[in-house]
C-alpha cells in the first residue's frame, strides 16, 4: 500500500477564543469575512486596504506568539494518514519559501518523522492563516480564517520532480489532492494532470476540496472520470453543485451521482457525513446506496473541549487508509469518522502527538469500534493493553 498526497501546505497561526465580534458577514468589523469562510490577503489588501499582520496587530496579537502548527488540507490529511497506515508508505509533496515558516512546517514533519525533503523550496514566501476563533452564544464555537496563499499560489505540476509521479509500487496505490481550490496555478487543470498520471498507473485518485475564494468552484473538463473519490463539505459541495446552503446532504449525493462522480463523502461537522460509493475496487462491497455516517457519540460526549480545525482533512486521511485498505463503505466512514473525532480532541488539529508511522490507529480502532457498538454492530478485536490506553487519552 501507498499513499501519495500533494497540494495545499501553510502554517496555522490561531487566535485566543474571543467573543463574538461582529455580525456573521463582518467577523472583526471586517466587511465580507463571512463567519466560519476564508478572506484571502489578496481580497483583505484590495477591498480594505489591510495586511494581515495589521488586523493582528490590532487585536493585540503577535503572530509568532499565538498557537500554532502546520496547516493546510493535503499536509493535514498526508499526516492523519500517516499516523494510521500501519503497512505501506505515505509520501507529502508540498510548496513551502525559504523563510521562518517555511522552517516551521519542515520542522514540524521532521517531528513525525515523514519525509521533509518532499517539501519543495519556492522564491515565494511560505502560506500562512490567521484562525480567528470565536465564541458565539449558547457555547458555539466559530473559526474565520484570513489566508495568505504564498507558495501555494505558484505551485504548478512542473515544480514537482517527476520521481514523485512514479506510482507503482505498491499493490495498492492511493494518490491524494487536497486544497487545490487554494492553489491557482494548480487547479482545476493541474490537478487533472495528476490524476491522469495516476490513472496511467492504475493508482486510486481522491480529491479532498477547500473553500474557493476565487468562488470559481469549477472541477475541470473530465473530474468525474479522473477522480475516484471525491471529499468535499457541506459548504463546499452546495457550491460545486450551485445550490444555496439550505439543501440536505442527500439531496446533494443524488446530484453528485447524476453528475457521474462514483464514490462520494459530503462531511457536516458535528452532524458526520453523507456518502455513497458505487465503485468495488475503490470500497468493497460498494452498492451505491446513499447513507449517513453518524458522529462519534463518545468524542461528543466527553466533557473535555472540542476544536473543528483540521477535523475534516484529518478524516480525510482516515478515508485514504480506508482506500488503501480496501474496507466497506461503511468500515471507510466510521474509519474516517473516528479520525475526525480523534481529532476534534487536540488544538493543533492532529489526531495526536507526533510518533512514528501508524502508532495512533490504536486509539482510531477504538473509537471505531465504539461507533460499532453505537450501531449497534460487533466489536473488533484491540488488545487490553491499547484499550486501556485509549481510554486514559480520552479520559
Amino acid at each position: 500500500r501507498a499513499i501519495t498526497v500533494f497540494g495545499h501546505v501553510c502554517y496555522d497561526f490561531s487566535s485566543p477564543k474571543i467573543q463574538r465580534t461582529g455580525p456573521d458577514n463582518a467577523v472583526l468589523g471586517i466587511a465580507g469575512l463571512e463567519r466560519e469562510g476564508l478572506m484571502t490577503a489578496v481580497q483583505l489588501r484590495e477591498r480594505h486596504g489591510l495586511e494581515i499582520k495589521d488586523v493582528a496587530e490590532k487585536q493585540g496579537w503577535d503572530l509568532f506568539e499565538l498557537s500554532g502548527s502546520k496547516g493546510g488540507p493535503a499536509a493535514s490529511a498526508a499526516l492523519s494518514a500517516f499516523q494510521l497506515l500501519t503497512e505501506g508508505t505515505v509520501d507529502f509533496y508540498g510548496m513551502i519559501g525559504n523563510d521562518r515558516i517555511g522552517d516551521l512546517i519542515a520542522a514540524y514533519f521532521d517531528s513525525y518523522c515523514i519525509d521533509g525533503g518532499n517539501l519543495i523550496r519556492s522564491e515565494h514566501p511560505t502560506s500562512y492563516t490567521l484562525v480567528i476563533n470565536e465564541d458565539l452564544d449558547l457555547g458555539k464555537e466559530s473559526r474565520t480564517f484570513l489566508h495568505e496563499t504564498g507558495a501555494n499560489g505558484f505551485a504548478a505540476v512542473s515544480d514537482y520532480p517527476e520521481t514523485c509521479f512514479k506510482f507503482n509500487k505498491a499493490e495498492r496505490n492511493v494518490v491524494m489532492v487536497g486544497g487545490s481550490f487554494l492553489m491557482p496555478g494548480l487547479h482545476p487543470n493541474g490537478t487533472l494532470d495528476i490524476f491522469r498520471k495516476a490513472k496511467d498507473q492504475k493508482a486510486f485518485t481522491i480529491l479532498s476540496t477547500v473553500r474557493d475564494p476565487s468562488e470559481k468552484w469549477e472541477l475541470g473538463k473530465g473530474a468525474s472520470e479522473l477522480i475516484d473519490l471525491l471529499i468535499m463539505d457541506r459548504h463546499e459541495a452546495c457550491k460545486i453543485a450551485g445550490y444555496d446552503n439550505n439543501v440536505t446532504g442527500s439531496f446533494l449525493l443524488n446530484w453528485f451521482n447524476g453528475s457521474h462522480f462514483r464514490n462520494v463523502i459530503i462531511t457536516d461537522g458535528t452532524n458526520g457525513a453523507f456518502m455513497y460509493a458505487t465503485d468495488p475496487n475503490i470500497f468493497a462491497k460498494a452498492d451505491g446506496f446513499p447513507f449517513h455516517v453518524p458522529a462519534s457519540e463518545l468524542i461528543m460526549s466527553l466533557d473535555r473541549p472540542k476544536y473543528g480545525l483540521g477535523c475534516g482533512d484529518c478524516a480525510a486521511g482516515g478515508f485514504a487508509v480506508a482506500v488503501a485498505e480496501h474496507m466497506t463503505p461503511l468500515q471507510a466512514g466510521l474509519f474516517a469518522m473516528s479520525a475526525g473525532g480523534a481529532c476534534a480532541l487536540n488544538i493543533a488539529g492532529e489526531i495526536g502527538e507526533p510518533v512514528a508511522q501508524g502508532e495512533h490507529r490504536y486509539l482510531v480502532n477504538f473509537l471505531f469500534n465504539q461507533m460499532l457498538r453505537q450501531l449497534g454492530m460487533v466489536e473488533d478485536r484491540l488488545t487490553p493493553a491499547q484499550v486501556d490506553s485509549a481510554r486514559r487519552i480520552l479520559q
